[in-house]
């Protein structure tokens, strides 16, 4: 299977695993994610997406490549790290409320906001922007 194809495969299947979540299906995210022999915690999305969403409830980390889609929106509520890596898109979003870290790196965005209400820390580097912005709440 050819690297581009891969990426199309992992894609698809990320679509299929938001709309079973969101359809209350009860299934484990490795075996949801199982792709091949390797199960995929890493969404290196194609430059054809627009945008990617990732909603993953349970799981340890989730990571986000977006090269050149419009938007990454991230809401992991019990995670432990969500990291997004934008480099030309128009925003990046993350929302998790009980992590321990929210790491947003968008070197060329027009906004980059993270939402931590009950996390430790967040942390946003963000380069050349016109807007960045960290809600952390006690």
């Amino acid at each position: 299977m050819s690297p581009l194809c891969k990426r199309l495969r992992k894609a698809t299947v990320l679509r299929e695993l938001i709309r079973g979540w969101r359809n209350g299906e009860n299934v484990e995210f490795e075996d949801r994610m199982q792709i091949e022999d390797d199960v995929v915690d890493v969404f290196n999305i194609p430059v054809v997406e627009h945008s990617a969403v990732v909603d993953v409830p349970g799981g340890e980390s989730a990571i986000v490549d977006v090269p050149h889609g419009e938007s990454a929106i991230v809401d992991v509520p019990h995670e432990e790290s969500a990291i997004v890596d934008v480099p030309h898109g128009e925003s990046a979003i993350v929302d998790v409320p009980h992590g321990e870290s929210a790491i947003v790196d968008v070197p060329h965005e027009e906004s980059a906001g993270v939402y931590v209400p009950d996390g430790e820390r967040a942390i946003i580097d963000v380069p050349g922007v016109e807007n960045a912005g960290v809600d952390v709440p006690d």
